[in-house]
């Protein structure tokens, strides 16, 4: 985990030492996100572009001399870059920002297999052995128009910031894996920035400050590409979504409705409470967000599919919510009604052609006794684990559609069976996808093979060896 923070300024009326405030500070705090390393980007107004950086910590950064020489009242725009080494040694050059050409960049995030698919691979005389560098590399090679075919190659975590003097823009791009939040200050003259949006919040509203104020924090869109020049300061505010700060001064614990991550663990609910009221432990385990997203009847009673459910459908098995699928039922298992209950059976994946388990609810037997050899037509609405949570362990919730399908034959040409392992965020792959996410051991670089899944340690989207796993599990306890 790293940290990105910055400002893109506009107006001739900032509040003096406003900018120089704001960097200072922020880079300060952001040494939670990154205490390795430290850098800047800053770019005047005829866009002159100046970088310093150096292994060592936010704090110790702000003053040494390379940083309190910088003019940054004076700047256009300034970026900086709190590092947490993953890969690659803690030595200054891989300190961020790096600068190829006419590209200086910073990057939060981490690649799979060090960018290996990416076209360029930068040239060993550099003697640059992280993952952030190929992606600066590759933009430098690639026209200022042909960095959304660059960003489209990544695979990986990543929130980027770069300039690039060709075309004197100053751009910036995400994908969900890693946040980057901004706010504009009255007038949409100013743009401040910052990996963690509640830290730009606590930054930007505080009294007795020189730090301008910000009117509303958003957060950027997944895998938007917005491009910043001269007297262009709006965004395309349309496909970007509102960040909404814990609400100061209330109940201890309360975040306002619809926050931006509303179901990711942030409570939600009226104020001095919270909606923590559990499901049917055998159908749901995840907690109730008052998100509601899709409903099924069981035992009578109509439930309500939690948003989680939702997102790890579309992410353990890459469904769709209402996607219909076809369906071959198999066992009823009657509820309190002796006529009507659950239907268990196995719906048909669109892409990977292979079976999934699946429940239905709310069917009567008679139904089922006089379509149960046919193939049914249901849509998922959600999904649920055994304990432990693991996808291998998972069973699709789905609603009927029909009694019938119009291709009875659909199951008939499958394959016996289609083996499936499981990689990084529980998520299910082929043979040939997960060795491709897996790659090498990140500790020892010995290559990973499907048939290794079960022995596989994985943090983030880095897979370790089931030595190395050993091994980094016994540090690990030898430290507590």
């Amino acid at each position: 985990m790293c940290g990105i923070v910055g400002f893109i300024e506009e107006s001739p009326d900032i509040r003096k030492n406003g900018k120089r405030d704001f960097l200072t500070q922020a880079l300060y705090v952001d040494t939670l996100r990154g205490h390795d390393s430290t850098g800047v980007i800053t770019v005047s107004n005829n866009f002159d572009v100046q970088t310093a950086k150096d292994q060592i910590s936010g704090p110790e950064f702000i003053s040494a001399p390379q940083y309190m020489g910088l003019d940054l009242d004076s700047t256009w725009c300034a970026i900086g870059h709190n590092r947490a080494a993953t890969r690659g040694k803690v030595v200054k050059r891989h300190a961020h920002p790096f600068t190829f050409g006419p590209v200086a960049l910073v990057h939060n995030g981490t690649l799979q297999n060090m960018g290996s698919n990416l076209e360029y691979k930068v040239p060993s005389s550099y003697k640059i052995g992280v993952d952030s560098a190929v992606i600066a590399y590759n933009l430098s090679k690639a026209p200022p128009e042909g960095a959304k075919e660059v960003l489209e190659q990544i695979r990986g975590s990543y929130a980027l910031v770069w300039t690039d003097s060709r075309d004197s823009s100053i751009n910036i791009a995400r994908n969900n894996d890693r946040p980057l939040h901004f706010g504009m200050t009255a007038g949409d003259k100013g743009m401040y920035f910052m990996s963690d949006g509640m830290m730009l919040h606590m930054l930007t509203q505080r009294k007795y400050t020189q730090i301008p104020s910000l009117q509303k924090i958003y957060s950027f869109a997944d895998k938007q590409h917005l491009k910043f020049k001269r007297g262009e300061m709006v965004p395309e505010v349309a496909t970007i979504r509102p960040f909404h700060h814990h609400a100061m001064g209330t109940t201890a614990g309360w975040w306002p409705k619809n926050n931006y991550q509303s179901g990711r663990g942030f409570k939600t609910g009226t104020k001095g409470t919270s909606s923590t009221k559990k499901y049917d432990t055998k159908i749901h385990r995840f907690r109730n967000t008052k998100t509601k997203v899709g409903h099924v009847k069981i035992n009578g009673e109509m439930r309500t599919i939690p948003e989680q459910h939702v997102k790890q459908l579309e992410k353990t098995f890459q469904l769709k919510i209402d996607e219909v699928l076809p369906f071959r039922p198999k066992k009823f298992t009657a509820g309190r009604t002796s006529n009507q209950g659950m239907v268990t059976g196995t719906i048909l994946h669109p892409v990977w052609d292979f079976e999934i388990d699946a429940q239905l609810y709310n069917i009567y037997w008679d139904s089922f006794n006089n379509f149960k050899d046919t193939i049914w037509e249901v849509a998922p609405i959600g999904m649920q684990f055994s304990t432990p949570q693991r996808a291998n362990d998972a069973v699709v919730l789905t609603r009927l559609v029909s009694h019938y399908s119009s291709d009875q034959k659909v199951f008939e040409d499958l394959e016996d069976s289609v083996e499936l392992y499981e990689g990084p965020d529980r998520k299910l792959y082929t043979e040939e996808e997960w060795e491709r996410v897996a790659g090498d051991c990140a500790n020892c670089s010995s290559p990973l093979f499907a048939s290794q899944a079960p022995e596989v340690l994985w943090d983030g989207y880095f897979a370790f060896c089931a030595d190395c796993a050993e091994e980094l599990t016994e540090n690990e306890n030898d430290k507590n």
